[in-house]
Parts: structure tokens; C-alpha cells; sequence
């Protein structure tokens, strides 16, 4: 072998192949962490059969009653693959009208001193550097006059 140039491990290999598949899957499609699709199917149904829970709490149902089919992250995976996610299986238009930021502030309107009361705390700056006070104070709308003040060296004070 080492007069016509051969090494021992070519001789070897091609007096001994290896055993061919008949159908090859090429190496982009193998996926083997992929979930089989009767496993997919079936938390698909089990979204399905819980429309008004999040995935956590179909996951940790399954898993408290003694069925592993899938990580928490896997769940995640199919629901957002399905549309399964909660925000995707619900309208939240509905709530989202309902958030404090859409609410209109409150209008108060006096038509006499001493009706409506606002208050204000300001910070104060002291003798030493950091050192602030605040100053509590409170203030009559419709004249506004100020009513009653404290100052106090912290804010809870």
C-alpha cells in the first residue's frame, strides 16, 4: 500500500462500504428536535378545549395531571404556530377601551372658596448638598389662596 501511494484506511473502506438508506433525507430537513405532528395536533386540542386559559395554564393542567407531552417553551412554540396564543384567541379591543389611559380626567368646577381643596408637595432645598424638605401645602381652587402648609424633612412625614 505504501508503494502505490494507498493509505490502509481507503482500502479498507472501499473493499467494506457502508450500508445505504433507500431514501435519504437531506440534512436542511432533518429536524430532530421537531415535535411529531400527533403530539402538535394534540395540544392544539387541549388549547382548543380550554379557550379562556394562557398557555402556562393548560401546560401545568397537563402536567399536574400526569401528562408530559412537550417543554412550556414547545406549548409556546405551537400555540404562536396555531394562533392559539390568548391575545391571539380573544378580542382585546374590548379591554383595551377600558384602560385608565383612555378615561377622562376629572373636571371639578367651584363656584365658591373653600368647595374644592388641591394639594401640592414641593421639595425645598437645605443647608447641605442632598439634604431637601417638603413642603406640604394645601390650596383652595377658586380663590387660590393657600389654606394650610407644613414643611416636613421627609415626604411621608
Amino acid at each position: 500500500m505504501g508503494i502505490i501511494g494507498v493509505s490502509r484506511s481507503r482500502v479498507f473502506y472501499e473493499t467494506h462500504p457502508r450500508p445505504r438508506t433507500d431514501n435519504p433525507i437531506p440534512y436542511h430537513q432533518r429536524r430532530i428536535s421537531r415535535l411529531p405532528d400527533a403530539t402538535v395536533k394534540r395540544i392544539v386540542e387541549m388549547l382548543d378545549d380550554n379557550p379562556h386559559c394562557g398557555v402556562d395554564q393548560v401546560f401545568y393542567a397537563t402536567l399536574n395531571n400526569g401528562i408530559y407531552l412537550a417543554s412550556l417553551r414547545s406549548f409556546y412554540r405551537v400555540a404562536k404556530a396555531h394562533g392559539k396564543l390568548l391575545h391571539q384567541r380573544h378580542n382585546t379591543k374590548a379591554r383595551q377601551a377600558k384602560r385608565r389611559h383612555d378615561a377622562a380626567p376629572p373636571h371639578v368646577h367651584a363656584t365658591a372658596p373653600g368647595q374644592v381643596l388641591c394639594w401640592d408637595i414641593t421639595f425645598l432645598p437645605g443647608r447641605c448638598y442632598g439634604q431637601t424638605f417638603a413642603l406640604h401645602m394645601v390650596i383652595d381652587l377658586y380663590s387660590r389662596a393657600i389654606v394650610g402648609f407644613v414643611v416636613a424633612e421627609r415626604e411621608n412625614s
